[in-house]
């Protein structure tokens, strides 16, 4: 039985093991298999170079200054809930830090696990506290990682925001009653 193939031959020197027959080519699967190594590997080296940052540096001192100080804006642009698609955020959904205070308006998708959760109106991430408990430390990438856990409000157990130096953060929830979420976004100082 001829199995043919449409593939161009490269090195017709490579023939190896159990060959195959073309019109007029004759070819082994090592052949075929050092071929398309070889042709990744020269692929691989074309793409374009990057000068990459000095690891554990966080390049963006304006929004280093602003985490530092507690002064910092989180604009969600798509939510991941835990079971389900990531959907896109339309509209203007924020967590703002500003000092002692944090102010959260994010919308929620997921599922309650306590009846009244359930059949409440409120949304569970529409809230501000200026009780809350944070964390900040930086990885050795350079990227800031912010826990913040509010003690006067019960539904949200944490919140871990990661935020890079080019501007986007991310967002995770845990909260009590219901099922974790997360939102991918973008970071600015808090303009006052």
């Amino acid at each position: 039985m001829i199995k043919t193939f449409v593939l161009p031959i490269f090195f017709k020197s490579l023939t190896f093991g159990k060959t195959y027959c073309m019109p007029n080519k004759r070819f082994s699967i090592f052949g075929l298999l050092v071929q398309v190594i070889l042709f990744s590997l020269v692929m691989a080296g074309c793409g374009p170079t990057k000068e990459a940052a000095a690891p554990g540096v966080f390049n963006n001192p304006a929004l280093q200054q602003a985490i530092t100080a507690n002064e910092w804006l989180y604009t969600a642009t798509d939510v991941q809930p835990q079971s389900g698609r990531s959907t896109i955020v339309n509209g203007r959904y924020t967590v703002q830090a500003s000092g002692q205070k944090l102010v959260v308006y994010l919308p929620y998708i997921g599922r309650s696990f306590s009846g009244a959760a359930a059949y409440s109106n409120q949304n569970p991430l529409g809230f501000e506290t200026t009780n809350f408990e944070i964390t900040k430390t930086q990885n050795k990438k350079g990227t800031w990682l912010v826990t913040i856990k509010p003690n006067d409000y019960k539904e949200v157990q944490s919140m871990i925001f990661t935020f890079y130096d080019n501007g986007t953060a991310r967002l995770h929830f845990t909260l009590t009653n219901r099922s974790a979420i997360s939102y991918n976004g973008r970071s600015e100082t808090n303009k006052k």
